[in-house]
């Protein structure tokens, strides 16, 4: 897809539907034969913890609130899901373009 052209719907490329990051086993990932990686929550690329402003109080003198969202697991983040699907998906491609052995 280039600037200008048509929009390509992301479904019709191949692998997409097999590339998830809503938390879940990763098949080929870890010590046995699968691993679970845990689900992104956000655009992210790795774990952050994002500010949030708080407008408190509705009295003569209302103040902002600066406070710390909980940890967020981004989609590079080497807990989640789509970080070891893509780890998998890269090493399936070199044996495959390469015949590596493994």
């Amino acid at each position: 897809m280039s600037l200008g052209s048509d929009w390509d719907d992301p479904l019709n490329i191949a692998g997409v539907q097999d590339f998830e990051s809503d938390g879940g086993w990763v098949k080929g990932y870890g010590e046995g034969e699968r691993e679970w990686g845990m689900r992104v929550e956000g655009h992210n690329s790795q774990a952050s913890e994002e500010p949030i402003y708080l407008w408190e109080g509705l009295e003569a003198e209302p103040y902002i609130l600066l406070k710390w969202d909980d940890e967020a697991v981004g989609y590079l983040d080497p807990r989640s899901q789509s970080f070891k699907q893509t780890i998998v998906d890269l090493a399936e491609s070199v044996v495959a373009a390469d015949g590596v052995r493994q």
